[in-house]
């Protein structure tokens, strides 16, 4: 049989766009079903561009995805989730402090050979405007996100089963508006605040002398720490594996994939993880007292070796 219609986990690219799929194997693993690819590369193509617009950087009318497919930021090669690499640079030509070869070389580890840069300061005004107010913002913001995304989340779930067709299709396009708001957001957190911090954090221990890598971990709980502490409960019979499924049930193989099947679905992965938690012992614990310091563990007072001029400013001030 010859198939004549567009592949649709193969896009198109104009002539000379370099494209990367650094940075977002860990988001999509694998290879994107069309399923998938449908509510990725509208997110996504926002996600891409969201940032740069709370930023300044792009007027309002770069957010939408483009009319044609060659002008997008996020395309699929064989299944395979890239970036235009083209475009990351040219935004880096247009915001303060940085450049479009020193963004590609930072976002990708490299610059095309056919990239030309462009200096531009005419969005600087803007970006003077709006990039302070997003950098104080995105906190709360996130923070508001996912208070209120956790018990939507519940809420639908529990419902589901008594969908109807037409109800089960309106919760599934709630839960795209959802993960494409989320996404964006959660873009705009790394451009505009996190990455921000991260280079001046890193910069401040270059003067101190400290490795940057222990300042920026053991400190306080996040998502990621959650399950891995509700895993070990679980596996001690502190907790039973219907509650921890009912906190955590969207995880599972492929999560980036909308195809794949999460522990919710089925838990047999999961107990998997359960079983090789439960032969450890409790010096394995998340709980138990961590060991020495790490070589290079900030001493008290050390960030005062740094002199007050010598201490690194963030590019709006």
């Amino acid at each position: 049989m010859v198939v004549t219609t567009p592949n649709p986990i193969h896009g198109i690219s104009a002539p000379g766009i370099s494209w990367s799929t650094v940075n977002l194997s860990e988001a999509v693993p694998g290879p994107v079903s069309p399923l998938g690819w449908s509510v990725w590369s509208p997110a996504g193509e926002v996600g891409a561009r969201a940032p740069f617009y709370a930023m300044g950087a792009i007027p309002k009318a770069m957010v939408a995805p483009p009319k044609r497919p060659e002008d997008a930021v996020l395309n699929v090669f064989f299944g395979r989730v890239a970036l235009r690499v083209d475009f990351m640079c040219e935004i880096g030509d247009l915001v303060p402090g940085t450049s479009g070869e020193a963004l590609g070389q930072q976002v990708f580890g490299m610059v095309p050979e056919t990239f030309e840069s462009r200096p531009s300061k005419r969005r600087y005004p803007i970006i003077a405007v709006k990039f302070p107010p997003a950098f104080l913002r995105v906190p709360s913001l996130i923070r508001r996100a996912r208070a209120e995304t956790g018990p939507w989340w519940t809420a639908e779930v529990a419902r589901t089963p008594g969908l109807d067709l037409p109800g089960a299709r309106a919760q599934l396009q709630a839960g795209i508006d959802r993960f494409t708001g989320n996404l964006a957001l959660q873009a705009t957190a790394i451009v505009c605040g996190i990455q921000i911090l991260f280079e001046q954090l890193s910069l401040l221990a270059a003067k101190g002398g400290v490795d940057p890598a222990a300042l920026m971990s053991g400190h306080g709980s996040h998502e990621e720490t959650a399950v891995i502490d509700d895993l070990w409960a679980v596996s001690r019979d502190r907790l039973s594996l219907e509650d921890f499924v009912a906190r955590h049930g969207y995880h599972g193989p492929f999560e980036g994939e909308l195809s794949g099947v999460s522990w919710r679905e089925d838990p047999t992965p999961l107990v998997k993880i359960v079983d090789g938690y439960r032969s450890m012992d409790e010096s394995a614990s998340p709980a138990a007292p961590p060991g020495p310091p790490p070589a290079g563990r900030p001493r008290p007072g050390c960030w005062r070796r740094c002199p007050g001029p010598a201490r690194p400013r963030p590019a709006w001030c």
